[in-house]
């Protein structure tokens, strides 16, 4: 008996610019929902999910939205000059993240500041808060969880922490929902910090 042929689409990469977030989610949507009607296979695999990166086009705070994958991000970005490869990944709801956190001080306005031990602070505090906002879970970052990129110089402290924290479930069928506290302490530092 013959099997059937199996439709093979080669589909050719996607990236589209828009002037206005709600046109590029809406884009990046269609494209996925087209992707799955069809089987489609790509060099290095499933490389049909899309992203919705930002980038700013003036001092004004304007931006462009980028949609693509990150296969196709990373070969144009391969082929961008270095100072122009500054784009920013918006975080759609409900889709799991990283946690971020631009931790930012002017050294001569806060003198006595030191800004290496806050930021251990804020990593031993961690998993506690997440703890508090997700009960059932216990939570634990370790060195290779965190990317710490500094930006430090002689007038401002500047870290930037991509932080990936494990969790593990304290009690069976654990589920992660919503934070309790809807992300009430994303803008500022908590107080019981020490």
């Amino acid at each position: 008996r013959r099997r059937a042929a199996t439709l093979r689409v080669q589909r050719a990469p996607v990236s589209r610019e828009f002037l206005l977030q709600r046109d590029a989610f809406s884009f990046a949507d269609a494209e996925v929902e087209a992707r799955h009607k069809v089987k489609v296979l790509q060099e290095g695999g499933n490389d049909h999910e899309f992203f919705v990166f930002a980038r700013e086009t003036d001092g004004t705070g304007r931006r462009r939205f980028f949609v693509t994958t990150h296969g196709e991000l990373f070969r144009l970005l391969k082929r961008t000059e270095t100072h122009n490869r500054h784009l920013y990944e918006i975080v759609r709801e409900g889709r799991p993240c990283c946690l971020y956190f631009d931790v930012e001080f002017s050294c001569a306005m806060n003198p006595g500041l030191d800004g290496p031990k806050g930021v251990a602070a804020l990593l031993r505090y961690l998993p506690r808060a997440l703890g508090k906002a997700y009960p059932g879970f216990v939570f634990s970052i370790h060195g290779r969880d965190v990317v710490d990129l500094d930006s430090s110089t002689a007038t401002k402290f500047s870290r930037h922490l991509i932080i990936r924290p494990r969790a593990h479930p304290s009690a069976p069928a654990a589920s992660m929902g919503p934070p309790r506290d809807g992300g009430a302490w994303q803008t500022g530092p908590p107080r019981d910090v020490s």
